[in-house]
Order: structure tokens, then C-alpha cells, then sequence
């Protein structure tokens, strides 16, 4: 494997546990999806009735760059919902 196609794995594996890449299924699909594709995953999620799973689905490629925005976008949530508590000085 070239030192090129090493950085991309590389850039996978590091993408694949964090907050972009995570949502919530049920038990019984996490195993039918497991390793699938992004298309059978993409075809399971948007009948979800998750609204979270219904907008990664109309992600056309799932890759690293898909991963970071959708990272953004839910820290953006996450930061406007619970914002840290203000003290005083």
C-alpha cells in the first residue's frame, strides 16, 4: 500500500467513531446494516423515523468530508441547546 492510499485509511478510521459518523438505530438493525454500504445504509436510514436518520440519508456520498460537516451541524445543536451556565466573577 502507497504512503498516499495509507492517509486515506488512515483518514477513515479516524472518522468512523466520532460524533458525525454515530446516530441512533434499533438492536435489530444494527446488524443488517453493520459493514453495508452507504446505499443499503442510505436506504434503511431514510425510512427511519428518526428525523436525525432521515437527514443522513439525503446525504448523496458518505465520506470524511460528509462526516465533519454533519459533525459541525450537530455540535452547532448541541452548543445553542445546552449552552454552559454563565459565572459570575
Amino acid at each position: 500500500m502507497d504512503d498516499a492510499m495509507k492517509a486515506l485509511v488512515e483518514a477513515r478510521a479516524q472518522s468512523v467513531d466520532t460524533l458525525g459518523n454515530l446516530t441512533l438505530i434499533t438492536g435489530a438493525l444494527n446488524p443488517s446494516l453493520g459493514n453495508a454500504g452507504w446505499e443499503k445504509k442510505r436506504e434503511k436510514l431514510s425510512g427511519s423515523l428518526l428525523a436525525l436518520n432521515r437527514m443522513v440519508a439525503k446525504v448523496d456520498d458518505w465520506t470524511e468530508k460528509s462526516i465533519e460537516a454533519r459533525a459541525g451541524k450537530i455540535g452547532d445543536v448541541i452548543v445553542a441547546r445546552w449552552s454552559a451556565p454563565k459565572i459570575e466573577e
